[in-house]
């Protein structure tokens, strides 16, 4: 007789959410710019935007826009900044509790910038189940890639968080953890639920387009008029005026589309 295998859908991309998307997401959000945030972070500029990028990937709506600053998108991180901060707090909070710290080793390769989603509920799975093997089989996964997924949320949090050999079960510190996995998985699962129907991320790319579009528009007939006032402009400010001139005609004659955008989000 065939028996199928209950597969959780935690290989998707649903579960690959990681807590450093919503430290970056914080992070920008705090000092509107990208470069702050990385420093802030002790990560690289590009690797922040990335990470911003790919919540906003997960969640299907735009959170950020380009710009100089940058600007939070109010339609979107109004509401989800309190969640995302939350979450981070709450898993910060985990930290500070006593308890027994795993191997040294584990500590050296964890961070909680490497937490996903998926570690999360491997260790609720396994709390549920009692054992690694059962947990595997659940989730569709390997017994190693499910040992590798609590050392590395213990790693994270720096305590043990399950005792015991044939038969596992939470410790205290565990017990107490249980209570944030389900509030961040929760919370962040009903963020992403919550898509009204006529919500288009598209659009407010080209919003965003549209105003950096604005701000350099401004720039260089800033600088036109600036050079132009000079009472002996030198040739290099006669070519800048005309290359700059060229970039204003270019823009003057975008599509239309885009200066609609733009004095709509105004």
């Amino acid at each position: 007789m065939c028996v199928t295998k209950p597969i959780i859908d935690t290989a998707s991309t649903a579960f690959d959410l990681r807590l450093g998307w919503l430290e970056a997401f914080a992070a920008t959000a705090r000092h509107l710019s990208y470069e702050r945030a990385a420093i802030d972070l002790g990560i690289e500029e590009r690797q922040t935007k990335r990470r911003v990028e790919q919540l906003e990937g997960w969640l299907n709506r735009v959170l950020v826009l380009d710009g100089t600053p940058l600007e939070l998108n109010n339609a979107d991180d109004i509401w989800f900044l309190p969640i995302a901060m939350e979450c981070l707090e709450r898993f910060s909070a985990s930290k500070t509790w006593p308890g027994n710290a795993p191997p040294e080793q584990v500590l050296r390769k964890s961070k909680t910038s490497n937490i996903r989603l998926l570690d999360l509920q491997t260790f609720i799975k396994l709390v549920e189940s009692g054992n690694f093997k059962a947990t595997a089989y659940e989730m569709g996964c390997s017994h190693d890639q499910v040992r590798e997924n609590i050392s590395t949320l213990q790693g994270a949090l720096r305590k043990n968080l399950v005792r015991g050999w044939s038969v596992l079960q939470a410790t205290t510190d565990g017990i107490k953890f249980l209570d944030t996995c389900d509030f961040i998985l929760s919370s962040l699962f009903k963020s992403r639920a919550i898509i009204p129907e006529d919500y288009d991320p598209n659009k407010q790319k080209l919003i965003s387009s549209a105003n950096t579009l604005n701000i350099h528009r401004i720039n260089l007939s800033a600088s036109v008029s600036r050079l132009e006032k000079k009472n002996k402009p030198s040739k290099m400010d006669k070519l800048e005026i005309a290359d700059s001139r060229k970039a204003l005609n270019v823009l003057d004659n975008l599509p239309s589309a885009l200066s609609s955008l733009s004095d709509a989000d105004d």
